[in-house]
C-alpha cells in the first residue's frame, strides 16, 4: 500500500467478491489494516457504478 492513490475497484458481480469484502471487514475489526486501508477499495456492482467511481476519482 501507498505505491499510488488510486481506489481498487472490485466489480463485484452476483456478490462474488462478498467472502473477500467480509474479510476485509475482520481484518478491519482484528486490527490488521487501517481504517484508511479499507478506503483504498471501491465496490461496483454495475458497469455504471464503475464509470461513477472513475469519474469521482479522476
Amino acid at each position: 500500500m501507498g505505491l499510488h492513490d488510486k481506489p481498487v475497484i472490485l466489480y463485484n458481480v452476483n456478490g462474488f467478491y462478498d467472502a473477500l469484502l467480509q474479510h476485509f471487514k475482520i481484518m478491519l475489526e482484528e486490527g490488521f489494516i487501517r481504517a484508511e486501508q479499507k478506503s483504498f477499495f471501491r465496490v461496483a456492482t454495475t458497469p455504471e457504478d464503475i464509470v461513477r467511481l472513475l469519474k469521482k476519482h479522476g
